[in-house]
């Protein structure tokens, strides 16, 4: 504290002030402003506040006389550059795992979806070539069996969290494009 009222009388005697006078602008008696500077009243900073606009200063460079605002200003420059590299870092990064998540999402979603596509399809075909009653019903049953199964995967990946509905469906949409658009359909055989 003795540093900091040193300070006050160092910058106090540079501006030529007397201690009248600062106690003057204080709105204090200066026997009470004398008590201040010789550290017999305590300092608020209320007071230090007063003081340093008085004196023109900062209050940091009251309590730290090192302060120099010109490497302040410096130093926040670099530690805002710095923080913007980790953003856009940080940012890449976000990116990057959604892309991927994205990615993952799809290969799941077409894993589930391709399987029951592909396998209903399938069957359909079969039944469409014209079968007997008893194949047809074994290959509706079988059918039904894989829509079922399809549907209990479906609800427990959506209600864990790890799909959502709409990535099923846009999924099924592709599935389905893809399959009325493609070149050889024999492939599905």
């Amino acid at each position: 504290m003795n540093k900091i009222l040193n300070r006050i009388i160092e910058y106090r005697k540079a501006k030529g002030l007397v201690q009248k006078q600062m106690a003057d602008k204080l709105e204090i008696a200066q026997v009470n402003y004398g008590k201040i500077e010789n550290g017999k009243t305590e300092l608020t900073l209320d007071r230090l506040l007063k003081i340093a606009d008085i004196l023109e200063v900062s209050v940091n460079e009251l309590i730290n006389p090192d302060f120099n605002p010109d490497n302040l200003s410096k130093e926040l420059q670099e530690e805002n550059l710095n923080l913007k590299n980790q953003i856009e870092e940080k940012d890449e990064l976000i990116k990057l795992l959604k892309d991927k998540i994205t990615h993952i999402t799809h290969g799941f979603t077409s894993q589930i979806n391709g399987n029951c596509f592909w396998q209903v399809n399938k069957i359909d075909r079969k039944i469409a070539e014209g079968i007997n009653e008893e194949e047809k019903l074994a290959l509706l049953t079988e059918r039904e069996k894989i829509i079922e199964d399809y549907k209990k995967e479906r609800e427990f990946n959506l209600g864990m969290g790890l799909l959502t509905k709409q990535d099923f469906e846009a999924n099924f949409e592709y599935l389905s494009w893809l399959y009325e658009n493609m070149p050889d359909r024999d492939i599905l055989k």
